[in-house]
């Protein structure tokens, strides 16, 4: 049931968003699974790394993304990122968006984009699975500007 609240909630608050201006953060769907992260040693440097290709991707066009990390159970995997966030994204104003797409050794990444010439944004997300020395899957999402910025 609480899965089913925070997907409909998601979903209410990602329309309502779409409908008027910038998108806040707060409006992006996360999978009911992910939880806020903060890496330390060896999950630093992929991560890392992974962030920096989010900024390279976005910031010429969108501005600067806010980044936030997100730790995953072993059972969700890119597979499942990508179902969730095609299903909750279909049918709004979020358009998929080519360039932002890579796979890389340890991570993979696709992107979104909304918006006319005054309120443009983009949205990505990257998933690094087990990273090399780390024991955790991680997903990263960016929202490039936020509203207000």
């Amino acid at each position: 049931m609480k899965i089913i609240l925070v997907i409909v909630l998601s979903v209410s608050l990602l329309a309502i968003a779409c409908s008027s201006g910038r998108a806040p953060f707060s409006a992006i769907p996360l999978p009911p699974a992910a939880e806020l992260a903060n890496p330390e040693g060896p999950e630093e440097v992929p991560i890392d790394l992974t962030q920096s290709d989010i900024w390279d991707a976005v910031r010429d066009k969108y501005g600067k993304p806010r980044i936030e990390i997100y730790v995953l159970p072993a059972e969700v995997d890119w597979a499942k990122i990508t179902q969730f966030y095609a299903e909750r994204l279909k049918g709004g104003d979020w358009q998929p968006e080519q360039r932002f797409s890579r796979e890389k050794g340890y991570y993979e990444m696709v992107g979104w984009n909304r918006g006319g010439s005054s309120n443009q944004q983009a949205l990505v997300i990257a998933y690094l699975e087990k990273p090399e020395g780390v024991s955790r899957n991680y997903l990263l999402v960016a929202l490039a500007p936020e509203e207000g910025r």
